[in-house]
Order: C-alpha cells, then structure tokens, then sequence
C-alpha cells in the first residue's frame, strides 16, 4: 500500500530516498538526544503512539493534553523530553518542569531562537513578520520601538482595567460551566484578550475596532480548527 502511494519508477524511487533519508536523519538525532518518548516507529516516529495516549482522552480535548499525560507517565523527574512528529512536523521539545523552562529562558542562545513553524502560524493573523516571529536581528531592531509600553510603571498602571475585564471573564465562564455544555475556550478566551487589548491600547470598553478585529481572529481560528 505505502510502496502503491508511492507511484512508480523514478517518482517511487525519489520518495522512497526521501523517507529513508528523513527516517535515518530524525532516528539519528534521537539516539543523542534524551530523554525520548516511548514507543517510536521508524515509518511513523511517534504519531501512533501519540494517537494511542489521545485515545484515552475525553471526545474533543486538545492533543496538547496527551503530551502532559505522557510526561506523568515517564518524566516526571526529569521535567522534559523530546517527542518526533515526523512526517507532520518535527521533533519537538516538550517542556513541563518549571526549573527547567527557567533555564531555558535564561540561555539567550536558547531563548532567543524563534521556532521554525511560528510564521506559519502568526503569518494568516499579523499578515506578515511580528515581534512574535522575527530573527533576533530583526527583533533587536523594534524592540525599543515598544519597551516604553512595557515599563513596570506603565503595566502597573493598566492593572485595574486587567483586572475589570478578568471579573467579566471569570463570570462569563462561570455561566457557560453552569450549562453544562460542551464549548470552545480559545474563543471565549480570544474575546478576552481582544477585550484586554482594546481597553490598553484604545482606551475603550469596547469599539467597533475590537469587534472587528475580534471577528477576524476568530474566523482565523476556526479555520485552524477545521
């Protein structure tokens, strides 16, 4: 069936090639790397055994709970490990050990690295490279653009309407809890932050500004969802 997917003559051959060169890459780096999630397939690195650990979730959680339930499971003590997605991704490193995401964060050769996959990401939202995505470089360049907005004085100041709008939050939670319904939390929590955002950025309770750009994220996260 994989050799049938694959086609025939020189197109079989070139896809073969790059499955084992990727294959025989990714095995290699886990050999040096540890500690590494169990159960890993040479065809399918860590996908099914991925998929058996989200099995045992609830219909419709998030994945990202399976990577938590494996991390209690077999690194509890070492507080982190590396997963391989591939073909879908790549290999990953999971965190869960405060002590260690410090140690993380204080390593600037580290730290500093944005994640290949990030404007893939931020690129449908933002339209294009942000603070959130740049190369060091780049991000050195705007940074003191946009440290005066992120002075202790300056955040202190906006603590009541974080504050405010959090109890709206809460509340709003509290309510879709007592339906006792199944519901989205990125888009109530999107809503928040939008929320948030306005009330720093425009001064404003609300605005149509907000509702729109409210609406654009999150008709940008159902399509991610879908």
């Amino acid at each position: 069936m994989l050799v049938a997917w694959f086609g025939t003559g020189k197109r079989k051959a070139w896809y073969v090639t790059l499955l084992q060169t990727s294959t025989i890459s990714v095995s290699a780096k886990l050999i040096k790397l540890q500690p590494v999630a169990p159960g890993h397939s040479f065809l399918f690195g860590h996908l099914l055994y991925l998929k058996s650990m989200i099995d045992k979730l609830p219909p419709n959680a998030h994945y990202q709970s399976a990577l938590g339930d494996v991390a209690r499971e077999h690194f509890q003590k070492e507080g982190v490990f590396y997963i391989d997605l591939w073909p879908v991704s790549g290999l990953l490193i999971v965190v869960v050990s405060p002590h260690v995401a410090n140690q993380i964060h204080a390593n600037p050769n580290i730290s500093m690295r944005r994640p290949t996959l990030l404007p893939r990401f931020f690129r449908p939202i933002c339209g294009g490279p942000s603070m959130f995505d740049m190369p060091e470089h780049k991000w050195k360049f705007w940074r003191p653009v946009f440290s005066r907005g992120f002075s202790a004085d300056h955040i202190l100041s906006l603590v009541p309407g974080m504050v405010d709008e959090t109890v709206i939050y809460c509340e709003t939670l509290q309510k879709l809890a007592q339906k006792g319904e199944l519901f989205y939390l990125d888009f109530t929590t999107l809503r928040f932050t939008i929320d948030v955002i306005g009330r720093t950025i425009l001064y404003a309770i609300t605005s149509p500004l907000q509702s729109n750009i409210r609406l654009l994220l999150t008709h940008t996260m159902k399509g991610m969802y879908h």
